[in-house]
C-alpha cells in the first residue's frame, strides 16, 4: 500500500496535500499487524471482549479521513 501512494504521488495522480495523511496511514497499515495482542489487551480493558474493535477503530480512521476530504 505504501508503495502504491508513493507511485501516485510520483505520476501527479496523488495531490501533494493530501500525500502526508496517505504515507501516515500506509506506515500505519504497515506497523498495525504487528499490534495485535496490545489492541486486543486495549480492548479487554475497556471492555469489548471480541475483536471488532479493531474493525472499530479502523471505521472511525476511514471516517477521518473521509472527513479531513469533505473539508
Amino acid at each position: 500500500m505504501l508503495l502504491t501512494i508513493i507511485q501516485l504521488v510520483r505520476r501527479k495522480q496523488l495531490d501533494e496535500k493530501y500525500a502526508f495523511l496517505w504515507v501516515i496511514a500506509g506506515i500505519f497499515m504497515l506497523f498495525a499487524p504487528l499490534a495485535t495482542r496490545a489492541l486486543d489487551a486495549l480492548s479487554l480493558a475497556l471492555g469489548f471482549h471480541n475483536p471488532g474493535f479493531i474493525l472499530l477503530l479502523g471505521f472511525f480512521a476511514i471516517c477521518l479521513i473521509n472527513l479531513q476530504f469533505s473539508v
